[in-house]
C-alpha cells in the first residue's frame, strides 16, 4: 500500500466522521434546542455585532450540547490531516523525497501546534 492511499484513508474517514458529528450536534441544536443559549439569542448578537466570547468552551457542560458537537466535529475534521500526514511520512522518506517528508512533518507540527494553542 502506498503513501497516498494511507493519506486518502484516513483523511477521507476522519473528514467523514467529523461531518456526522457535525450534522448530529447540528440536529440536536436546532431540532431539539440543545444548545448552550437559544439559537435566536446567538443570531441577536451577532446580527447586532456583538461576538460570542463568553461560549464557556472547556467545560464538560459545554460538549454535551449541541454547540459542542459541532464543535468536536470540525475539530476532528479538520485534525484528520495531522495522522494522515504522519501515515505518509514513513513512504516519502523511504522513497527518497526526504525534503517532503520534512515538510510534512513540520506541517502536521505545526497544524497540531495551532490546535493545542487555540484551546488553551
Amino acid at each position: 500500500m502506498n503513501g497516498g492511499k494511507h493519506y486518502g484513508d484516513i483523511l477521507y474517514w476522519g473528514t467523514m466522521a467529523g461531518s456526522a458529528l457535525v450534522i448530529v450536534g447540528s440536529f440536536m441544536a436546532l431540532v431539539l434546542g440543545d444548545s448552550w443559549m437559544p439559537i435566536h439569542q446567538q443570531y441577536a448578537l451577532l446580527m447586532g455585532g456583538q461576538t460570542l466570547n463568553h461560549v464557556p468552551i472547556g467545560t464538560v457542560e459545554f460538549y454535551t450540547t449541541g454547540d459542542g458537537v459541532i464543535l468536536i466535529g470540525l475539530c476532528a475534521a479538520v485534525l484528520s490531516v495531522v495522522p494522515a500526514i504522519l501515515a505518509t511520512l514513513p513512504h516519502l522518506w523511504a522513497s527518497g523525497a526526504r525534503i517532503m517528508a520534512l515538510c510534512g512533518l513540520l506541517n502536521a507540527v505545526l497544524i497540531f501546534s495551532a490546535a493545542v494553542y487555540s484551546i488553551s
